[in-house]
């Protein structure tokens, strides 16, 4: 009974050791260096870790590396394992980056909160595994992490809770989705983050309730609807921030009370009403804001009383698209024109 159980103890331990290990897949065949080498991309200190190559050797990695040379006496591809201390690997679009096939685990980099450009340019890495349950839990900088690879999905787990910072983290991949635990409650800046991927839809409960910077977050995807909740309360710069998706329709309670830069944000959707309570008071800049969508006349026209009387700001570019105005709409419009507002749209319904 006590051996078994030493067994048993023994096969937990060897789970929890894989789960933290970072596990790469790697062709030494692709573009890169010569096609029997793979190079390993560190940076700065703080190394203590073992790498096994995958082919039965291993090499010890400790202080401030560098990048670390492999020469295998075949050429093709390998599992990389790696246990201990690692920082993370830095490929920052140079290197051996299109060598990278895989994510088989992507551990437990918990004792680090910045994971900036670590696999950015990594095109050939086409998905990304983890057997550990808090994917990421500490890192609040992702800059470019993923940029530049070909990720459809990501691990159940990646929630994300602490990051602050995703500037282009999964810029130009193919996801279809995201992980339902993914709100990014306290995400500041999301510029570019998910731009020139095809998601569909958004996490349930994805409210962005601290973004300030959305600049072209999900610019080119296919997002069809957003999450009920999300509000977008503390959004200034909404510069492109859902051009070329296929919104019908907004959450009731987006009001973008606080919203400066709206350029381009909801250029070529397909939206045919606003939030009631959106007056935009606070616009600088709505250049192309909805160039391509038709606003019933009713809600559009309302649009340009509420602005006329709330907005303050003189000068101001706007585009409503196709939408059209109405009298009241006219009048309002032609106050702001006068306020040096330059207003583009369908034109007065007849």
């Amino acid at each position: 009974m006590l051996l078994r159980r030493r067994g048993i103890l023994q096969e937990i331990a060897n789970r929890k050791s894989v789960a933290l290990a970072l596990i790469l897949s790697i062709d030494t065949t692709k573009a890169g260096s010569a096609s029997d080498t793979f190079i390993m991309p560190t940076v700065a200190s703080g190394y203590d870790a073992v790498i096994k190559w995958g082919d039965g050797t291993s090499t010890n990695v400790t202080g401030t590396p560098g990048n670390i040379t492999k020469v295998y006496g075949v050429a093709g591809t390998y599992q990389i394992t790696i246990s201990g201390i690692f920082p993370y690997p830095y490929f920052n679009n140079g290197g051996d980056k299109l060598k990278l096939v895989g994510i088989d685990n992507l551990g437990n980099p918990g004792f680090l909160n910045d994971l900036q450009s670590a696999f950015y340019g990594c095109a050939n890495n086409d998905y990304l595994n983890d057997e550990n349950d808090e994917v990421l839990a500490v890192l609040t900088n992702g800059y470019r992490m993923f940029y530049g690879n070909s990720l459809t999905t990501l691990p159940a787990g990646m929630t994300l809770d602490v990051l602050t910072d995703g500037y282009q983290m999964f810029q130009n991949n193919s996801l279809t989705d995201l992980p339902a635990g993914m709100n990014l409650d306290v995400l500041t800046n999301g510029r570019q983050m998910f731009t020139y991927n095809s998601l569909t839809d958004l996490p349930a409960n994805m409210t962005l309730a601290a973004l300030t910077d959305g600049y072209a977050m999900f610019y080119d995807n296919s997002l069809t609807d957003l999450p009920a909740n999300m509000t977008l309360a503390a959004l200034t710069d909404g510069y492109a921030m859902f051009y070329d998706n296929s919104l019908t329709a907004l959450p009731a309670g987006m009001t973008l009370d606080v919203l400066t830069n709206g350029g381009d944000m909801f250029r070529y959707n397909s939206l045919t009403a606003l939030p009631s309570g959106m007056i935009l008071a606070a616009l600088t800049d709505g250049t192309y804001m909805f160039y391509g969508n038709t606003i019933n006349t009713t809600r559009y026209s309302q649009l340009l009383v509420d602005m006329e009387a709330n907005n303050t700001n003189d000068n101001v570019p706007f585009h409503g698209g196709y939408s059209k105005y109405n009298s009241a709409g006219e009048i309002a419009r032609n106050k702001l024109i006068a306020r040096g507002w330059t207003i583009n749209d369908g034109g007065l319904e007849i």
